[in-house]
């Protein structure tokens, strides 16, 4: 049960991802593993025993599955390289948490404010958030892909969420309405792979990717974007995650959502809202060229 690299996976569109990594890993010498939820238990056991010997796993499961978080545990504990630790990706994921620790780093960030459902009080979130640009964004305060999410116009006088949600802590967060630069608004994700940085318009209602381009960096002034990224990067101390940034004036990027983890790794032959598929093989490369980093081996040479 020995390789240099294991992806632990459960979710179907991840499928085409995996693939293209294990073919990115053998054209580097690199061994693989796959570990789905039709085979996660059959590693649990030897993993206990500390026979499961993976140089780096990357785990995209352990969120939804508790098999996959146990066998995260007990292959770190046998010496494993977790891309994304388990600990480290949730203070990270944290708004509330890398709020505080960027604006410590000097960087825009909008307003928020943290608090419990049990604890709702529309007086004192109106008192909180007196002046603040509308509408105002409730989001968990862990977590991302949009689920509970919502814009508020107004704020209700009871939580607007069910009680699923009861036990989560949110966030009220000001609105950050970019600038349009011919005809689209300046707003972007980042993706973070193994410390490059991929910046893409993104469109936040239709969430519809376009790199941005060299020409665009230098016409629009967007290098800003990419710096504040690099900073949001040294601050989360994470392999692989995505940040959004709206450009609320020139030279000002606002960091609207630090960390996301993990990447929807989708390419846009699959969906028209992933990310395109020359962009995407990029991330592959970066990502198998960092974890041959990790292990030592040396990418080869272009033939």
């Amino acid at each position: 049960m020995n390789h240099d690299v294991a992806v632990a996976w459960n979710w179907e569109h991840d499928e085409a991802f995996v693939a293209d990594l294990e073919r990115a890993c053998g054209h580097l010498g690199l061994t693989f593993r796959s570990v789905t939820p039709a085979n996660v238990e059959s590693f649990l056991a030897p993993a206990a025993a500390r026979d499961v010997r993976w140089s780096v796993l990357l785990d995209r499961a352990w969120e939804s599955d508790e098999r996959f978080l146990r066998l995260n545990g007990l292959v770190a504990a046998s010496g494993t390289r977790i891309l994304n630790p388990v600990e480290r990706s949730l203070r990270m994921g944290n708004k509330a948490t890398v709020h505080a620790l960027l604006q410590e780093m000097c960087l825009q960030v909008p307003r928020l404010v943290e608090f419990m459902p049990e604890q709702y009080s529309e007086e004192e979130l109106a008192l909180a958030t007196r002046g603040w640009k509308r509408p105002l964004w409730l989001k968990p305060a862990s977590g991302g892909g949009g689920d509970g999410v919502l814009a508020l116009k107004e704020l209700p006088a009871r939580f607007p969420h069910e009680t699923e949600w009861l036990k989560e802590r949110f966030v009220l967060q000001e609105n950050a309405e970019p600038l349009v630069i011919e005809g689209r608004p300046a707003w972007f994700r980042v993706i973070h792979v193994f410390g490059t940085i991929h910046p893409f318009w993104w469109h936040p209602t239709t969430h519809m990717f376009a790199p941005v381009t060299p020409q665009e960096i230098g016409d629009y002034g967007l290098a800003c974007v990419s710096s504040a990224a690099a900073a949001v990067a040294a601050v989360a101390g994470l392999e692989i995650f995505s940040s959004e940034y709206s450009l609320i004036a020139p030279g000002v990027p606002l960091v609207i959502d630090p960390v996301n983890d993990p990447v929807d790794f989708r390419r846009r032959s699959q969906a028209p809202d992933a990310i395109p598929d020359s962009s995407l093989v990029a991330m592959i490369e970066a990502l198998t060229s960092g974890i041959a980093s990790l292990l030592g081996r040396v990418k080869p040479a272009p033939a």
